[in-house]
Formats: C-alpha cells, structure tokens, sequence
C-alpha cells in the first residue's frame, strides 16, 4: 500500500501517512480540509497534528512541510525524525547532529543546551 512522506526543508521525515489531508483555517478561525492548491498545512498522521507548510508561519519551525512524496515501500525501522528521504536515494538515516528544533535559540544557548545533554548522559550513565 503506497504511503505519503511528509519532508522538512532538510529532507527529514515528519510524518508517514496513507493519505494526504492539506487543511487550511477559515475565516472563522477553524482548521478545515481544503484542496490541496488552498493548503496552508497538513493532518499528521495521528489525525490531530497539523503540521504547517513552510513559509506559512512567521516563525519557521523544524516540523514545517517542504514536500511530499508518495513511496511504495516503507522498510520497517524507517521512523519520523529518525530517517530523511531522497527520491534518488531513498530512504537514509538522519545523521544530523543537531536537529535544529529551537530555531529562536542563540548559538549561546544552543551550546548551553548541549552542555546540559552531555551532563546528563554522564550523571545516567
């Protein structure tokens, strides 16, 4: 059964759907389903996340949708945030190693935050 990989602006899988549900908000303020041509974001796949289209918030967020691409085969330990996708090469593990989520942080901040993981891998360990 063919699956839709919704991708971030690095190619980074966001969501695995069967369908594509693009929404919009009405004037009243109300998410809607919409064509796809009026989408101002989409339905995750837990059918209660939306997720923007990129470009359609003031702020950019990690989880924005660049593109979708509609795959045949899913091989089973390909995950949300764990893979990206290519059409040319398919699926490849996200080895990014700091998927920026926190797009207001400073680099201060960035490396603060860092620090603390680190820490706390110590202290668990």
């Amino acid at each position: 059964m063919n699956k839709v990989v919704m991708l971030n602006k690095d190619n980074v899988i966001v969501d695995i759907v069967d369908e594509v549900k693009p929404v919009k908000k009405s004037r009243s303020g109300v998410t809607i389903l919409c064509p796809a041509e009026e989408a101002e974001g989409y339905v995750g796949s837990d059918n209660n996340t939306v997720y923007a289209k990129i470009g359609m918030q003031f702020q950019p967020s990690y989880y924005d949708i660049a593109s979708l691409y509609m795959v045949e085969d899913i091989p089973n330990l390909v995950v949300p945030l764990a893979y990206k996708y290519n059409p040319e090469e398919g699926f490849v593990l996200n080895e990014d190693s700091y998927p920026d989520t926190n797009l207001g942080l400073t680099e201060k901040e960035r490396e603060l935050e860092d620090i603390v993981l680190e820490m706390s891998e110590i202290i668990y360990a």
